[in-house]
């Protein structure tokens, strides 16, 4: 949910989510093809509001839409200014990718359409088969029903605008056709409802283009510092946005990160992250924290989660919860009188027990000289609850793993001239060490080093079967 508020059914906002990736999908693919700017949350606001069209006519064009064009799906040769085919290094005519098969593989699950009178006409098994056959309709001076509708907006017999439609669009957009339709007016609305911050013309304008990258976090060759504070005012109402954006980074940082198995190569340059989360309960339940502290450390990620007591991660996540256990170093200080006194015991139970002597004389009844003395232990807690409520505010507790409590001196950093400093550092109006994605030129750059080792990937993968099977790849 938006605000990490776990109540209610499931149903509603998990349909919706899944209603949002598939519009998401076909606005990316429908603002390419159209030149138009990358879609933004806003986008997705309008779409799902179209004040022109009904919600089968929004979700019928979406399914039919024409995600790639027919020349990538017939995977024709790219030509250069000079109207001749362009050549790779060892000479082979590059064509032009289907990214739909490149992606999904066989995207047509059902062919039987093709062998149609008014199609093909001929069986056909695999998008391959369908391709040579289009191409030699084509190469036949035939023209190709690419649309779903003809030029006076009738329904056409033949199914070609099938294989230029994204598989899981159509997927999304066929769930919501065939909903019953308060059950798809209630999905809308759950949608409409998790995207209304983003009609705000403040948040449009901050989320129409992204100023920089999630990689720039990790970049050994450039340190970047990201600040994302919100005023006490526009809690409520931001909460969802930094939650997402959390969360985006969280999986986007820890997904990227990449090990070096050669022990021939030198392991890659780790650009350490931390990541201070003051009054992290306020953001609700975030699962996706509560997972990444386990693993995170090994991708040089560090999570400082600030909070004012026990009581507020209980509320959130549970008493079960496993966030304390995946936290390395516990600072406490003076925790505050509450009602059940949680922090302050749960303290009290982490710092453990001593071991303290009493001795004990019994003279037997014979008097001063007779008699006998006993050695008894008990344990006593290091601190109790009611102790630790009273510390001073000058001291704090510190619990690091493998080690026992540390007690000290608490750090105010307006005692201390070197930290005075920094906080005197003049925030900069515009940065220019980081990457920005304005456009889809920006995001296919930002992306193309992933599609390299993808395919990179994907040639060693080849290699290898080709070796074990004794052929030449």
């Amino acid at each position: 949910r938006p605000d990490g508020e776990s109540k209610g059914d499931e149903f509603w906002p998990n349909s919706a989510a899944a209603l949002l990736n598939g519009v998401i999908l076909h606005l990316l693919y429908k603002h390419d093809r159209e030149n138009r700017p990358l879609p933004c949350p806003t986008d997705i606001m309008s779409f799902l509001s179209s004040p022109d069209k009904s919600t089968e006519e929004l979700f019928t064009d979406m399914r039919d839409y024409p995600h790639i064009s027919p020349e990538e799906f017939l995977e024709v040769p790219e030509v250069g200014e000079d109207g001749k085919p362009l050549k790779d290094e060892n000479g082979i005519i590059k064509r032009k990718k289907n990214p739909l098969k490149e992606i999904y593989g066989e995207y047509i699950k059902d062919f039987r359409p093709f062998a149609h009178k008014d199609a093909l006409g001929i069986k056909v098994k695999s998008i391959d088969e369908i391709r040579v056959a289009l191409q030699q309709k084509i190469d036949k001076g035939e023209k190709i029903q690419w649309n779903s509708v003809d030029e006076a907006g009738l329904s056409v017999s033949a199914p070609y605008h099938m294989l230029l439609s994204h598989p899981k669009v159509a997927e999304c957009a066929a769930n919501i056709l065939n909903g019953a339709q308060q059950t798809t007016a209630s999905i809308m609305q759950t949608a409409q409802t998790s995207l209304a911050i983003y009609q705000d013309p403040v948040v449009q304008n901050n989320t129409a283009v992204s100023d920089f990258a999630i990689r720039d976090l990790l970049d050994p060759q450039q340190e970047v510092s990201l600040y994302h504070c919100m005023e006490v005012k526009d809690i409520a109402a931001v909460k969802p946005i930094a939650r997402l954006f959390i969360q985006m980074i969280c999986s986007k940082l820890i997904r990227d990160m990449k090990f070096e198995t050669d022990p021939n190569k030198p392991a890659p340059k780790k650009q350490r992250l931390l990541l201070m989360l003051d009054e992290f309960p306020q953001l609700g339940n975030m699962k996706c924290i509560e997972l990444a502290l386990a693993i995170c450390a090994g991708y040089g990620i560090k999570v400082c989660i600030v909070c004012q007591d026990v009581n507020q991660l209980n509320k959130e996540y549970t008493k079960d919860n496993s966030i304390g256990s995946n936290c390395h170093v516990h600072i406490y200080f003076t925790p505050n009188i509450d009602s059940g006194g949680a922090t302050a015991e749960a303290i009290s139970k982490t710092l453990g027990k001593r071991t303290i002597s009493t001795t004990s004389h019994s003279d037997g009844g014979g008097g001063w000289f007779k008699g006998s003395d006993s050695v008894s232990q008990t344990g006593r807690e290091l601190m109790t609850p009611d102790e630790v409520s009273h510390m001073s505010s000058e001291k704090e507790l510190i619990f690091v793993a493998g080690h026992k409590a540390i007690f000290g001196d608490k750090l105010r950093y307006y005692e201390h001239p070197f930290l005075i400093k920094r906080t005197q550092m003049k925030c900069p109006a515009t940065s220019d060490t980081v990457t920005r994605v304005t456009n889809f030129e920006e995001l296919f750059q930002v992306h193309a080093a992933d599609q390299e080792a993808k395919e990179e990937d994907r040639r060693r993968v080849l290699e290898d079967r080709a070796r074990k099977a004794g052929l030449s790849y």
